[in-house]
């Protein structure tokens, strides 16, 4: 008995190893992207005596107005971190051990499945070194994915316990360790569905069916409460996307668990990160930047054409990861021709799970792990990004399952070692792939540079690309990426942040005639208005500008841009 638990000890601390030493030419002392918002300009999570409060479980039931929420458990690791005095470098650590420790829980819940050490290590190595986990790793901010792979995969692993040896103690570790998922990023709400398509391809039900529906059904319970907590709490309005409604919902909400909101004298959801303080009851706040695929947002057949595409291009993306991207503009795709290719990929893989189910049936839980994991970011409730490397995290552990079912299937045959020796040159090349990619996580520019690269680079990443230009006294540089953001998608708010950019520089001429541009279309247009009250040679009437500004809006400071925040 000790030789197998030692053999698995080791193999547990070669994944864990491998994983860390691949990652190390990552970690940097700066903060990227969403970090300067969420992370930079949130006093919350900067001071260490709000630990006390983030850990309160009264805010499982009242809301907690504060950036991330929604995501207590994030907020959580991120006072931790704040407290221990490590700054962002100390925090990047953090991701990378998490991600680490992530590698091996995907190996242990592929051992407990094939009961063979090969093929789990494998498993972990693939989990571990795949470059669609750069995103995450090295971005704090979407720590929120590594945390729900981590309470996710522990779930499945007391899950698996539970049923096989009815000790209760794994039940309610289970249960626990799905809501801790779910508390962590929304996607682990597919936790239920993915464990009830375990057993129907993988674990024979019959001798305990009865514990089998108990605990889905906990699991269910465990969704709904979450359910509960999260609707409140929800997160953005979108331009050209559907408002969320929040008629009928409002007696599930006692008062005392809201914080002061909208001042209509009506119960109103919120999101905590445009919460409008006393005073400015009733002002109008600008919907997030009109991303460039918002058609998508108000048709059916466009939402379905162009996410099957997407949704093909994340299978390519987990087998061959060669066109990993910081930021995407995902064309639309308005017609079944142009859809063909994506929906048939999707078919094709929907199939091979219905053939293996049989041979391989740990392969094919495996791919009905990456569709269950891919739901949530499919658009079924509108997101912001429809398209981004993080949403890959979750299904990389179905990934690394298919990847174990296939090596356990092959390991018996008379190319058993050349195929081994396959699936070893595979994580090779992933762990390449990585280690390759990964100063592009350096710092802003390197980041931003790689991400607005190319000529179907988003407008974000190339307005962020001006940001950093900006910051660093390049106005040049900084003007010639918001020429090429306005060539991508002309709209009033790609011109809203070249017009601050051309005031801070001083450029009042090139400023003004930007703001001459919205304000001839849109002549209440408060951000443009108020910039326009900021140039002090202005001629007119500023304070009539200035008064419909403030009746009408919410005057934004002005400063240096910072980078757009992806905002999910």
């Amino acid at each position: 008995m000790r030789d197998p638990v030692k053999k698995l000890a080791l193999a547990m601390a070669a994944v864990f190893s491998f994983t860390i030493i691949v990652y190390l030419n990552s970690l940097s002392n700066k903060l990227l992207w969403d970090d300067t918002v969420f992370i930079n300009q949130n006093p919350f999570v900067s001071d260490c005596a709000n630990l006390k409060t983030a850990l309160n479980p009264v805010y499982l039931a009242k809301i907690l107005p504060v950036r991330m929420g929604a995501r207590p458990l994030v907020n959580i690791t991120l006072l931790m971190d704040t407290c221990s005095g490590t700054g962002p470098l100390g925090m990047r650590v953090t991701n990378l051990l998490l991600h680490a420790a992530n590698a091996v829980l995907a190996m242990t819940v592929a051992y407990a499945l094939t009961s063979a050490l090969w093929p789990a290590v494998l498993a972990g190595l693939i989990f571990g070194l795949h470059p669609a986990a750069a995103e995450p790793v090295a971005i704090i901010t979407f720590r929120s994915q590594l945390l729900c792979v981590f309470f996710y995969l522990s779930a499945l692993l007391t899950g698996l316990i539970y049923l096989r040896q009815k000790n209760p103690l794994f039940l309610a570790a289970s249960a626990l360790a799905a809501l801790a998922a779910m508390l962590s990023n929304e996607a682990a709400i597919t936790y239920p569905l993915v464990f009830a398509l375990l057993y129907l391809t993988l674990e024979k039900a019959d001798d305990n069916r009865r514990r089998l529906v108990f605990y889905l059904s906990l699991c269910a319970l465990v969704a709904v409460v979450y359910f509960w907590f999260r609707l409140p709490r929800g997160g953005y309005d979108i331009a050209g996307a559907a408002p969320f409604s929040s008629a009928g919902f409002d007696i599930l909400y006692p008062r005392v668990l809201m914080p002061e909101t909208r001042g209509n004298g009506q119960f109103a959801f919120v999101s905590p990160e445009v919460m409008i303080p006393k005073g400015w009851e009733g002002a109008k706040f600008e919907l997030l930047s009109i991303p460039p695929w918002s058609a998508i947002y108000t048709s059916w057949k466009l939402k379905f054409y162009t996410m099957s595409a997407i949704a093909a291009g994340y299978l390519a993306d987990l087998l061959l990861p060669l066109r990993l991207k910081a930021d995407y503009n995902p064309p639309v795709i308005g017609t079944l021709r142009g859809a063909l290719p994506g929906l048939a990929a999707l078919v094709l893989a929907g199939f091979a799970a219905f053939r293996l189910r049989r041979r391989i049936p740990l392969a094919a839980f495996g791919l009905l792990f990456v569709f269950a994991a891919l739901l949530p970011v499919m658009n079924l409730i509108p997101i912001y990004n429809i398209k981004a490397d993080r949403y890959l995290y979750l299904p990389l552990a179905g990934w690394a399952l298919i990847a174990a079912a296939l090596a356990a299937a092959a390991q018996d045959g008379k190319r058993a070692k050349a195929a081994r020796l396959g699936f070893l040159l595979y994580a090779v090349f992933l762990g390449a792939l990585t280690f390759a990619r990964n100063p592009v996580f350096k710092d802003e520019f390197a980041f931003f540079s790689a991400a607005s690269a190319g000529d179907n680079a988003a407008p974000r990443a190339l307005i962020n690309m001006a940001a950093v230009y900006f910051s660093r006294g390049d106005g040049e540089k900084a003007r010639e990426h918001m020429k090429r953001a306005l060539a991508v998608q002309d709209n009033h708010q790609v011109r809203l942040c070249w017009a601050e950019m051309e005031l801070v520089l001083g450029s009042r001429r090139g400023g003004r005639e930007l703001l001459a541009q919205i304000l001839k279309e849109d002549p209440r247009n408060y951000k443009a208005l108020y910039l326009k009250t900021l140039d002090a040679e202005t001629p007119g009437e500023p304070e009539k500008d200035k008064d419909l500004v403030f009746s009408g809006g919410v005057a934004v400071e002005r400063r240096a841009p910072s980078p757009a925040p992806t905002r999910n």
